[in-house]
């Protein structure tokens, strides 16, 4: 049987120790990583819905623009009174385009994104409708085309759908910045 120094019996205990504490210092230093990764994707996504919130409102703006040009010219028939109106033609389908790049891999609200063009297409195909009428002197039949009220209640649809789509990005954005909250706090105590 072979004998054990008593230097090498006396340093097993340090050794033990010494290797418990690189194992415990790697498993914080890979927990801490883990938590500055979640951190980090939830500040994406608290930016992304963040983002949306505000595609909401820009879109929504534009609409407005939209149809107050269009008030604009029925009312005087001047084509300055337009310009709102052609912005908005330029601003649309941009906004569009980046809510969808925004909403990628959300399926709830690419289904709200895309659920809402048929009716942005229709409110603009009102607009061009009842200013073409009267571009061809047919002031009375591009008003009454206003006063059924059928872009009134598009518009109505639009706004409710919009609404929706900034409820969820705002209850996404409290819970990731809970969340992000939370995860900090717990170091900071």
């Amino acid at each position: 049987m072979k004998k054990i120094e008593p230097d090498v019996v006396s340093r097993l205990p340090e050794t033990a120790v010494l290797a418990l504490s690189v194992l415990i210092a790697l498993l914080i230093g890979y927990l801490s990583y883990q938590n500055a990764l979640d951190v980090s994707s939830a500040a994406k996504q608290l930016q992304i819905s963040l983002v949306v919130r505000d595609l909401t409102a820009d879109l929504l703006s534009a609409l407005k623009d939209a149809e107050t040009g269009q008030r604009g010219f029925l009312i005087t028939g001047e084509e300055q009174f337009l310009e709102p109106y052609n912005q908005a033609l330029i601003d649309v389908p941009r906004i569009l385009r980046r809510f969808k790049e925004q909403v990628t891999g959300r399926p709830d609200q690419i289904e709200r994104v895309t659920a809402i063009e048929p009716l942005i297409s229709s409110k603009l195909g009102e607009l061009k409708a009842t200013i073409d009428l009267y571009q061809s002197n047919r002031k009375a039949e591009a008003l009454a085309v206003v006063r059924q009220g059928y872009g009134k209640a598009t518009m109505d649809q639009i706004r409710q759908r919009l609404g929706a789509i900034t409820a969820v990005a705002q209850a996404r954005s409290a819970r990731l910045s809970a969340a992000a909250e939370e995860s900090t706090g717990a170091y900071d105590s």
